[in-house]
């Protein structure tokens, strides 16, 4: 590797990436470079630490941590704040999330300044980089530029982004990925399964 490159500082880790690759204008939403005048500055982060998106301040509510401030890619030109109240953004404690458009409750992650951007706390804290399995798994990218039509519903949605394979033959867009694998109807004995396809290798995704 001519010009250097990064590695895991894991020692079970195998993961390297070159410089270049690294600083590059495509990567800058898979990588964040931190700079240290002082090697003996380093220290190795902790396991649990959010590696994918960036925490500017965090919380203490009870017993747990809270991130109380990030940056999703999403909306990176301003930080997104922890919010637990009910405020104009919400109708009898319901708000649309802005990545997902699903109807939610609970907590929700806000722009301070913004005119009604809301993200739920599932699209807030989802990965920006996971395996996600269907019947094969396919190692899924966040990437804020791509509008492609999505591989579940088949819908683009002009407002947000979209989690793309690497080999770019596979998309999931936000309301999508964020589907449980599990959901129990109150008609049903049991629990329902999100389902990859039929015996005719339907294309589609649908609970059964």
């Amino acid at each position: 590797m001519e010009h250097g490159s990064y590695c895991c500082s894991r020692p079970d880790c195998d993961f390297v990436i070159h410089v270049k690759c690294a600083t590059s204008e495509a990567s800058k939403f898979w990588y964040n470079v931190t700079e240290f005048e002082n090697p003996n500055e380093f220290t190795e982060l902790d396991e649990f630490e959010n590696l994918i998106i960036p925490v500017l301040q965090e919380i203490k509510v009870g017993d747990n941590v809270v991130a109380a401030e990030i940056i999703h890619s999403s909306h990176d030109q301003h930080s997104l704040t922890f919010n637990d109240e009910i405020n104009y953004n919400k109708i009898y404690g319901i708000f649309k999330c802005w990545l997902c458009e699903y109807d939610c409750s609970g907590f929700s992650y806000e722009e301070e300044y913004s005119d009604g951007l809301v993200v739920c706390l599932q699209c807030a804290t989802t990965p920006h980089s996971f395996t996600y399995q269907t019947k094969e798994s396919h190692y899924l990218f966040y990437d804020v530029e791509n509008r492609s039509d999505c591989s579940a519903c088949g819908r683009r949605r002009y407002n947000e982004s979209s989690n793309i394979c690497k080999d770019g033959d596979f998309v999931l867009n936000s309301g999508c990925v964020t589907l449980p694998k599990t959901s129990r109807h109150s008609c049903d004995e049991h629990p329902l399964k999100l389902f990859y396809g039929d015996s005719n290798d339907y294309p589609l995704p649908s609970l059964v």
